[in-house]
């Protein structure tokens, strides 16, 4: 990631702009499968998936399957990984240094993030080094205790 160094009015101030990111998507296909996305067709309603199995195909080929929308579910990077090098995905499962249980990564107000116990906590003003992602989906309301 790159950050942007803004300065406001005063010299003495300063903001850092996430300016670009790494756009990822991976998909639970028909609920038993975890895919790479390569390419989606929003006209047609399909994903182009590979799964990293390269033992099906005959190198250096790679085998790509294509799903429809109704038999996914997308999930999208974060551009964050936890305290392993984990790379972080919507949905997926974690627990927080802190917390006693456990919550799941959501996109919402233009944000990805968690509930703890009485609010919604960005990962931006996380520290994710006290993350650790459980398991990599869910799709269960998010679980606070």
């Amino acid at each position: 990631m790159q950050y942007i160094k803004i300065n406001d009015k005063s010299p003495h101030c300063s903001k850092h702009v996430l300016a670009n990111r790494i756009f990822k998507l991976r998909a639970w296909v028909r609920n038993e499968l975890m895919v790479n996305v390569v390419s989606i067709d929003f006209n047609n309603e399909f994903i182009t998936w590979d799964d990293n199995q390269y033992d099906r195909c005959v190198p250096p080929n790679k085998c790509y399957e294509i799903e429809t929308f109704d038999d996914i579910v997308l999930m999208q990077f974060t551009n964050f990984k936890d305290k392993k090098g984990i790379d972080i995905y919507e949905g997926d499962k974690i627990k927080y240094k802190n917390f006693k249980g456990y919550s799941t990564i959501v996109f919402e107000n233009g944000a990805f993030g968690y509930y703890g116990i009485s609010c919604f906590i960005t990962l931006l003003e996380t520290n994710v080094e006290h993350i650790q992602v459980i398991y990599n989906f869910s799709f269960n309301p998010p679980i606070c205790t």
